[in-house]
């Protein structure tokens, strides 16, 4: 049985539309049925079918399931959120909680912004482990 890491990614942008577009699919995709229900019991917040909706193929040589890990499931969604910060700079973000096995998996995230928002969205997180005392943050800012 693997430890659980719990994770809260922000992804945010300077422009509305990626944000919403991002969102609306993440919603869109964790309530529709899952496209591949052999996985994670069939679940649609199981990570793998976030990536089977962003276009990477299952057991294909290069797919976003050769080259990261996906074990885990998205808890929750946030609302988008428009702000402005200290420096003055304008910017959408959203939240993300999921629950992963053993690590966090950013690289799942970073293969789906590079391939439907590249240069759009960038994100952060922050995440714990509480039976190992891990803690791990990316560009927190």
């Amino acid at each position: 049985m693997p430890n659980w890491t719990s994770t809260t990614y922000v992804f945010r942008s300077k422009e509305k539309e990626p944000i919403e577009d991002f969102r609306n699919n993440l919603l869109s995709w964790t309530k529709s049925k899952s496209l591949l229900e052999s996985a994670w019991e069939g679940s649609p917040y199981w990570l793998g079918n976030i990536l089977l909706n962003a276009g990477f193929k299952y057991n294909e040589k290069e797919s976003g399931f050769d080259c990261c890990r996906c074990r885990g499931s998205i808890q929750d969604i946030g609302e988008p959120v428009e702000e402005t910060n200290s420096r003055d700079e304008h910017f959408f973000y959203f939240y993300i909680k999921t629950e992963t096995a053993w690590r966090t998996m950013p690289k799942m995230w970073e293969l789906i912004i590079e391939k439907l928002y590249p240069e759009k969205i960038e994100f952060g997180f922050f995440a714990v482990d509480e039976c190992n005392e891990y803690i791990e943050a990316y560009k927190p800012e």
